[in-house]
């Protein structure tokens, strides 16, 4: 069920950009302030705030691709657009959840949930984290090599320096030299996506500039996020969020589209927060939540753009609620087009990255994803022909048609329990985190190779070497 009618996607767009041309947004960068103002914005210096037009908006618009494509190292591509399958992504933390216990999120660690994440078949695309065992201006580049080394899925890494960026094109630079590649350009071959956010209310900080301005030039897909939070930085009501966050977005894109029109760019309005006036907590797993997160998709299927949010919960363990709470929020997201989920794993608000809740997640995933796939209808799954040679037999179990379509049409399942209670008592009565992390354990277990030879994985070590010479003090 749609989020907004017609007029309700209509008005927001007016008032989003009744916004950016009124209020304007304060932009920490001298050199894209300039640049702004040279495309028609109007600038205030003394408040380094620029005021966007209409005309000025619809460019940009105009400038992103409809369709954006993302690379794995595996050479495989996968193009997303408005109306394609929601795919999948793992999140970021600062901390990791075992046995119920937060610890921090060292090396081992996450090397342990790249590897993880590398097996769930639902998982399309590793988001990079803050590694704790190194220096923090050095944690987006030392993460990126762990991922490349021991995954083989989409790189997203979190930035948290433009030279970091820097250093993480290069590297990807580096893995696209290995002859499998053939040569290839991140343009041809995006197998690094980045991101950043904007501080609510409407203001781009000089490390976000910064960092759209280092990744500018190579073709490689970006994401500008808005994270509200309703009650605290936005108004309270959904609406009003809602329109304060599609501006935001909006004058992401200009800048982004004013530094390398063309870029591939992804709008998501899909990171908001709730704040909780009893708690003074930041929700990001409670219904209101994924109506919002749902409206911005929404939002982003009106401008023609591809668009991002999170499956999140408050919960600090596996539990019930934080199965409930992902659910909610990513089924809110794929039915109404969202074309990436973030957080498989995630938990308490996004803090915390668990494996158990990982498995759990990527079976939420793939049934999420065989729900937004719907019925198939054509002669062949209609059947007609074998209901009349059937007739008032109920021999269907052994006709060629089931044996034909039953692993297509019903979702199977290696966690969820569908034995009779006898059945699941004679195999020790588990439930489903326990489950999760007996399958954790099998697959954490299994042998994997690093999809880089080892002339890359040299060149990226000696690449995060110099990094960290020039970073890490």
């Amino acid at each position: 069920m749609p989020q907004l009618s017609p007029e309700q996607l209509t008005r927001t767009d007016r008032e989003a950009r009744s916004i950016l041309a009124e209020v304007g947004v304060r932009v920490d960068h001298p050199e894209i302030f300039e640049l702004l103002c040279s495309r028609g914005a109007r600038g205030d210096r003394k408040n380094s705030v620029v005021r966007m037009d209409e005309d000025m908006i619809s460019k940009a618009l105009a400038s992103c691709p409809r369709t954006v494509v993302l690379a794995d190292l595996e050479g495989r591509t996968t193009s997303i657009a408005t109306g394609s399958p929601p795919l999948f992504w793992g999140g970021n933390a600062l901390y990791y959840e075992r046995g119920g216990k937060r610890v921090d999120m060292t090396e081992e660690r996450f090397v342990e949930m790249v590897r993880l994440y590398d097996t769930l078949e639902a998982v399309h695309a590793i988001v990079g984290t803050s590694i704790s065992d190194f220096p923090p201006k050095t944690r987006d580049f030392t993460g990126l090599r762990r991922m490349a080394e021991h995954g083989r899925k989409h790189l997203r890494p979190c930035i948290y320096t433009p030279d970091g960026a820097r250093i993480i094109i290069e590297m990807c630079q580096a893995i696209l030299g290995m002859q499998r590649f053939k040569g290839a350009s991140l343009k041809q071959l995006p197998i690094v996506s980045f991101g950043f956010t904007v501080v609510s209310p409407l203001h781009w900080t000089r490390l976000a500039l910064d960092v759209f301005q280092t990744t500018s030039g190579f073709g490689i897909p970006v994401m500008v996020n808005s994270e509200v939070i309703a009650g605290a930085t936005s108004p309270v009501t959904l609406a009003g969020s809602l329109c304060l966050a599609v501006a935001e977005v909006l004058s992401g894109i200009v800048i982004v589209q004013a530094l390398e029109p063309g870029r591939p760019t992804v709008f998501n309005a899909g990171f908001p927060h709730i704040f909780d006036m009893r708690t003074a907590e930041t929700l990001t797993g409670c219904v209101e939540n994924g109506l919002l997160q749902a409206a911005g998709g929404e939002m982003a299927r009106f401008y023609g753009l591809p668009s991002a949010a999170w499956m999140s919960t408050e919960a600090t363990v596996a539990d019930g609620q934080a199965s409930f709470e992902k659910l909610l929020t990513g089924l809110h997201h794929a039915q109404s087009g969202v074309n990436l989920i973030w957080g498989v794993g995630n938990l308490e608000s996004t803090l915390t990255i668990s494996p158990v809740q990982a498995v759990i997640d990527n079976e939420i995933a793939k049934s999420i994803t065989r729900s937004v796939a719907g019925i198939r209808f054509d002669e062949e799954t209609i059947a007609a022909s074998l209901v009349r040679e059937m007739g008032h037999q109920s021999d269907y179990l052994a006709s060629d048609h089931t044996i034909r379509h039953y692993r297509t049409e019903v979702l199977d399942s290696e966690l969820w329990n569908r034995d009779r209670r006898s059945r699941w008592s004679e195999k020790g009565s588990v439930d489903v985190a326990a489950k999760a992390a007996r399958i954790v354990e099998e697959r954490l277990s299994r042998k994997t190779e690093s999809p880089l030879d080892d002339e890359t994985r040299r060149r990226l070590r000696a690449i995060e070497e110099r990094g960290m010479q020039e970073l890490g003090g």
